[in-house]
């Protein structure tokens, strides 16, 4: 909860706050508890929630990499687990899902920084893609028009030529 909202602002924590990474007060926070509920969900089954499901030491250790620099990802050093990361290793057989490092926070705002670009490059393909969907219906539209000028010259043309035909045939 320290990172989500000040002290007296911060309410009970639901699985919803993870879809938004805006509303942590860092990159890392964010990355850690999503790490740790798709953790669950890949060891405990799709139905694991982390704001209802009872807190797993273990799998803190096995989300956030065990404990660099002394203590385990989430909780601040306030959690305790009495295993360390190579004694969970062991225990694991082959079926289980590897264990992953922990990203550090420079590996994660490159990420974002590389997923904002992209979402701003995509924005502007769609915004040129559309641009040059515009300018081509206004392109065919201004052909459509000249065609349709075109067609009426030659029908007018073609009218006043069957009329002098007419015209002198009837004389």
């Amino acid at each position: 909860m320290a990172h989500s909202a000040p002290y007296k602002k911060a309410k009970a924590f639901s699985e919803d706050d993870l879809d938004d990474p805006e509303s942590f007060s860092n990159i890392s926070s964010h990355n850690k508890l999503v790490r740790y509920r798709d953790e669950g969900k890949t060891r405990k089954g799709e139905d694991f929630n982390p704001s209802q499901s009872p807190f797993d030491p273990e799998l803190v250790m096995i989300s956030g990499g065990g404990r660099p620099h002394g203590s385990i990802a989430i909780g601040d050093g306030l959690i305790r687990c009495p295993r360390t990361l190579p004694e969970i290793k062991k225990r694991q057989t082959s079926s289980d899902p590897e264990i992953r490092p922990r990203p550090r926070p420079m590996e994660l705002a490159i990420e974002a920084r590389a997923q904002e670009l992209l979402a701003e490059a995509n924005r502007q393909a769609a915004e040129r893609e559309r641009d040059m969907e515009e300018r081509t219906a206004r392109l065919v539209e201004e052909e459509s028009n000249r065609n349709d000028a075109s067609h009426r010259a030659l029908y007018d043309l073609l009218m006043v030529s069957f009329s002098c035909i007419l015209a002198k045939s009837c004389t």
